[in-house]
């Protein structure tokens, strides 16, 4: 079997390839799920965790025991999907452009009452759209805070951002993924911007549930360091 360059280091150090399956691997669902839901699609998700895990196994004999595998791994896959769709956005961000967030602003939205039943039908496919859809710095944060549990320490660590903006953004985030979703949402009475928020952290944890890695994903990542 020919031997992929970037896999090379594993034939030099016995027992790098079994340590590194031990210490990734257990991590392979939360990354695919992380980028499907910043990609949109299985196929992009697919080629990005491709990505992530060849820089891993690259530069994994590099770490030492104390290393946090997992917070490394998000590492990784950062600046690989950075490289892959560009770069996202520093600190300042678009935190200063207050145009591109006045479609957020329309007073009607704060005047609704949503309950859970208000978004049973709203079809999952719709869901994953509309978060692919959103500006990159406000997509980071609501995948990472609302479908990864990343606690807001753990968010501002990843995107190198005060939490002030972190707060900021994820606010923003679920305020616009609301707007549009909107025309899928059953409505009745009052609703306040606080209970958008809670709202849509509600229905990302209902309807976008961890999913398995695809089953080609993980043959074609395990071949590779068998």
């Amino acid at each position: 079997m020919i031997i992929p360059p970037f896999l090379a280091i594993f034939n030099k150090k016995t027992g790098s390839n079994s340590e590194f399956k031990k210490n990734t691997l257990q991590h392979l669902d939360i990354l695919y799920n992380f980028a499907l839901r910043m990609t949109g699609n299985e196929n992009e998700a697919g080629k990005l965790i491709f990505e992530t895990f060849r820089r891993a196994i690259r530069f994994f004999n590099m770490l030492d025991e104390e290393t946090d595998y997992k917070t490394w791994l998000f590492r990784v896959i950062k600046n690989a999907y950075e490289d892959l769709y560009g770069k996202l956005p520093d600190k300042k961000g678009l935190e200063n452009d207050e145009n591109l967030y006045e479609e957020i602003k329309e007073p009607d939205i704060d005047h609704l009452h949503l309950d859970k039943t208000a978004y049973k039908d709203i079809p999952k496919t719709e869901i994953v759209k509309a978060i692919a859809s959103l500006p990159e710095d406000l997509k980071t944060v609501i995948v990472l805070s609302d479908i990864e549990d990343f606690t807001k320490e753990k968010t501002v660590d990843f995107t190198d951002s005060p939490l002030s903006v972190v707060k900021s953004r994820l606010y923003k985030a679920r305020k616009m993924l609301f707007k549009k979703l909107y025309d899928d949402v059953k409505v009745k009475e009052i609703i306040t911007d606080l209970e958008i928020q809670s709202f849509i952290k509600n229905l990302i944890s209902d309807k976008l549930t961890q999913e398995p890695t695809p089953e080609h994903i993980r043959k074609k990542i395990a071949k590779w360091i068998k």
